[in-house]
């Protein structure tokens, strides 16, 4: 048995309900119908603050999904019932939203010598070296100038780490999404790598992809970086977090806790306009490091000895 996915949808937009109404308004338009709603919501993020806080507000906007158009008579009783809404509906358009993305996912030089090369896709004669790197609904995918700055300082700074190791170095990437700066590390030569993540898809599409290229070498356990044992306090060559300011101050201390002295630490998803606030947090308490900027867009990532 197969099925078929429709060629459009309706999408109903309610400006301005009453918080009061929220209930009513959603049970009657799931009663006519309705396959999902969703509420626009208003919210401020503070500096250097990762979670952002939604604002309460008396009235608010809500999308309503329908298969087809509800009907005249269906808008008719809904703008009785909630006057004070602005009604408007929109016929839409459904698409295929991962095959799109795959027409315009194309091989790319993502820091040299490494290529990024989606599955199923070939790799160029000119890439050296090939990454395979299926997107999934995880970030990190290269594209992002974030990314992109945390490879680069990968790479500029590998021959020191490796010199100082002693031996294949030890990586640890946390936030790791799509898996691209672990496999980056462990290209370059790591014995080891641990990648971390708090999504549960994140952490697949990364096993997807490690499996892709036959990285064993590159682990994606469960653990957060919290939880990471004692016995791995201050193991770690290089540790990379490309994640955001925010949450990098949140992780500070762990950050330093695993990384060895003397080891790099690489820090990524820092808005240029916040970088003195954030390193002055980050810093904070700490001797003077050997630091590297870099900047790319609005944003700016360091590396740390």
């Amino acid at each position: 048995m197969t099925t078929s996915v429709p060629d459009s949808y309706c999408r109903l937009l309610a400006r301005g309900l009453r918080r009061s109404h929220e209930e009513p308004f959603t049970e009657f338009c799931f009663d006519h119908g309705a396959q999902g709603v969703a509420e626009d919501l208003a919210f401020t993020q503070p500096e250097i603050t990762f979670d952002p806080t939604v604002v309460e507000t008396g009235r608010f906007d809500m999308n309503v999904y329908f298969a087809s158009h509800p009907g005249e008579e269906f808008l008719l009783q809904l703008r009785s019932r909630f006057p004070e809404a602005d009604v408007s509906v929109a016929v839409e358009a459904n698409q295929d939203w991962m095959e799109n993305w795959k027409k315009g996912f194309e091989p790319f030089l993502f820091v040299d010598p490494f290529w990024i090369v989606p599955s199923w896709r070939e790799a160029p004669p000119e890439a050296k070296q090939v990454l395979f790197v299926d997107p999934g609904m995880a970030f990190g995918t290269g594209t992002h100038e974030t990314t992109r700055l945390a490879a680069r300082l990968i790479v500029s700074a590998w021959p020191r780490i490796a010199a100082e190791s002693g031996a294949a170095p030890f990586a640890l990437d946390v936030g790791t999404g799509t898996g691209v700066l672990a496999l980056v590390a462990r290209k370059l030569g790591a014995g080891r790598v641990m990648a971390l993540d708090i999504d549960p898809e994140a952490r697949r599409v990364a096993r997807e992809n490690v499996a892709l290229n036959s990285a064993d070498a590159v682990e994606v356990p469960e653990t957060q970086l919290h939880e990471l044992p004692a016995s791995l306090n201050g193991a770690f060559d290089l540790v990379v977090a490309n994640i955001i300011d925010g949450a990098l101050l949140a992780l500070r201390e762990d950050l330093f806790r695993v990384l060895k002295p003397g080891g790099a630490l690489v820090l990524s998803g820092i808005l240029t306009e916040r970088e003195g606030p954030f390193l002055e947090g980050f810093l904070a308490g700490r001797p003077e490091r050997n630091r590297r900027r870099m900047t790319m867009g609005e944003w700016s990532s360091f590396l740390i000895r």
